[in-house]
């Protein structure tokens, strides 16, 4: 296994492509699971590949902290294979920064805070607000979150403040 690159670049929270070729070498078809391995999650993916051919082996990585990323592919051993040297390869992933700063707003109650933060969002192209707030005793204003967000209390995926470079919380 091996990446046709050295180098990857990225944006923090935006997903990238990222290739593997695994090359068979074996006189048989074979079939190779792939894992692709990050700072926290690992894909795996599984693949025929033809007597001496190479197929290509595609992930989606989404880098969700800014600053220089080691990936890892590594090709599960395939019975008959006597080289585990090259079961494995590395590669570079340069992230930046977006050029939008993230703000995730989780009040208790409408309040002056939020609408000066609304006012500056708006006028700076450069800020991002997104905001749950508490409008009731059972209802929920939110306004900036993914589409498949409910609006039916405060958020509890992990994944959706991984989108956030801040949270900011007025539990008042």
């Amino acid at each position: 296994v091996s990446f046709p690159r050295n180098l990857l670049e990225a944006v923090k929270g935006e997903p990238v492509a990222v290739e593997a070729l695994v090359q068979n070498t074996m006189g048989r078809n074979v079939l190779a699971e792939v894992s692709l391995s990050g700072d926290t999650e690992t894909q795996v993916r599984t693949i025929e590949v033809a007597a001496g051919d190479t197929a290509k082996v595609a992930f989606v990585f989404t880098p969700w902290r800014a600053g220089f990323q080691t990936l890892r592919a590594e090709l599960k051993p395939t019975p008959g294979d006597t080289r585990h040297d090259n079961d494995v390869d590395f590669v570079g992933v340069t992230v930046d920064e977006p050029d939008v700063f993230r703000l995730l707003y989780l009040g208790a109650h409408f309040s002056w805070e939020y609408k000066f933060l609304r006012l500056l969002a708006d006028s700076n192209e450069q800020l991002s607000l997104a905001c749950v707030i508490r409008a009731g005793e059972t209802s929920y204003y939110s306004q900036g979150l993914p589409e498949t967000e409910k609006a039916d209390g405060f958020p509890r995926e992990q994944g959706l403040y991984n989108q956030f470079d801040a949270v900011l919380m007025d539990t008042r």
